[in-house]
């Protein structure tokens, strides 16, 4: 089978398993080729010309050589990384859970060059935010499942159309409200409140770089939103958890 040389593109590093003694397989978001899985040879050797491009949450340029359905790196410039977060492992937790959630959720070899630039703004404006990370995370989960294709809707019932009042419910299964009347229909679901909503709403149309404008909630509220919204996104993404949830979990609860 011929093979593809020269292959130019950006690219985010979401995941590496390591591969015989010195090399990766990466799972990389790219700018014009989706998600694919690239074969870093000799990435793990101390002097390996690879070795920052190579790591989990590194941004780089590559020069990519393509057999079959995997990638080899011919050259690689890296642009930026985890050091990004170093000093904030609230922030690297909630970097590494936005690399984990979309390695978990793409297709492999689907272009989306509107996801990977979504994904680049996200982990910069994290880095630079003052903005409480746990609003950051929920406003980041909220648009990106509805980038998905998946946007839950929280501006009515999801049976009847009534607008939200203090007696609204959260359906996973359903993707959105229930009023009280339409609860006889559903099985599962977790009451909101007004101001529950309101702030879902808000964080799925705010611009990250604002979010330091949102008044800040109690955070048992937001441990509560967090985990609907995380519960909505696994139901529809067919995955039963994240090992970078969990540890946002640990921290949360410190």
């Amino acid at each position: 089978m011929a093979i593809n040389r020269n292959l130019k593109t950006e690219g985010i590093v979401l995941s590496e398993n390591r591969y015989k003694d010195s090399s990766k397989f990466l799972n990389v978001l790219t700018k014009d080729f989706g998600k694919i899985t690239i074969n870093a040879k000799g990435a793990m050797r101390p002097k390996s010309k690879i070795l920052s491009s190579s790591q989990t949450l590194a941004q780089s340029k590559f020069v990519l050589s393509k057999y079959n359905d995997t990638f080899y790196i011919i050259d690689s410039s890296y642009i930026r990384g985890y050091n990004m977060y170093s000093n904030n492992i609230e922030k690297l937790v909630t970097a590494l859970y936005f690399s984990e959630l979309v390695d978990k959720s793409l297709m492999q070899n689907e272009p989306n060059e509107f996801i990977y630039t979504f994904l680049e703004s996200a982990m910069l404006k994290l880095k630079e935010t003052d903005a409480n990370i746990r609003i950051f995370k929920l406003a980041f989960d909220l648009k990106y499942i509805s980038y998905l294709g998946y946007r839950p809707i929280l501006e009515r019932c999801v049976d009847c159309g009534k607008k939200p009042t203090e007696n609204m419910f959260f359906s996973v299964e359903d993707g959105g409200l229930i009023c009280n009347n339409c609860l006889i229909f559903h099985d599962n679901y977790v009451k909101l409140s007004i101001e529950n909503i309101n702030l879902l709403n808000l964080l799925l149309y705010t611009k990250f770089s604002d979010l330091n404008e949102i008044p800040n909630t109690e955070n048992t509220e937001l441990i509560k939103l967090d985990k609907i919204i995380n519960s909505f996104i696994m139901y529809n993404i067919s995955v039963d958890s994240l090992n970078s949830y969990k540890k946002l979990m640990e921290i949360y609860s410190l």
